[in-house]
């Protein structure tokens, strides 16, 4: 047996965490349109308290996009746990892991970050996730000032 094709179908999980997700994501326009969205319009907190509690959702108004967010989440058998108008929730410490700290897209508006393998990808990988932050009404910061810089 070789090692690849052990890898093929595995999955991965965490302890008191119901989602097993496959060890291998593939990037494709997809994924990349969801980080898109995540970075624009995505929220992430982990609460340790006794049950522990990880989640991560896209605030999504647009029932579309509402709607290409739960087909990426099913098509890596991550589950969608609210069903609410106004946003799409996955919760899972795997996924909560691998969006902010693997990928480091970040948690909060003020932590958030374009993953930084986005830099060297293919073109029609960086436009997939140029359309999902800008589906998600996303903006660009180019710098920050303080008063102390002011006059």
């Amino acid at each position: 047996i070789k090692i690849g094709s052990i890898t093929v179908n595995a999955k991965i999980a965490a302890k008191r965490d119901s989602v097993k997700l496959p060890v291998k994501i593939k990037c494709d326009e997809y994924f990349m349109e969801y980080l898109g969205l995540y970075v624009a319009e995505g929220y992430s907190r982990y609460n340790k308290g006794k049950k522990g509690c990880a989640q991560v959702y896209i605030a999504a108004f647009d029932k579309e996009i509402r709607e290409k967010v739960h087909l990426f989440g099913k098509k890596i058998d991550l589950k969608q746990s609210e069903n609410k108008r106004d946003r799409i929730t996955f919760c899972s410490r795997i996924w909560y892991e691998y969006i902010t700290k693997i990928l480091g897209c970040g948690s909060t508006a003020y932590e958030k970050r374009v993953p930084s393998f986005l830099f060297e990808a293919e073109e029609k990988l960086i436009g997939a996730f140029l359309r999902g932050y800008f589906e998600g009404d996303g903006s660009i910061v180019f710098g920050t000032s303080s008063s102390k810089n002011h006059g």
